[in-house]
């Protein structure tokens, strides 16, 4: 379940998570 997590690291981190994470 990448979605859950993704989806808060999209909130609390920024665009650093989304470059490695599939926001």
């Amino acid at each position: 379940m990448a979605t859950d997590c993704d989806y808060l690291v999209c909130l609390g981190v920024g665009k650093q998570t989304i470059k490695e994470h599939t926001c």
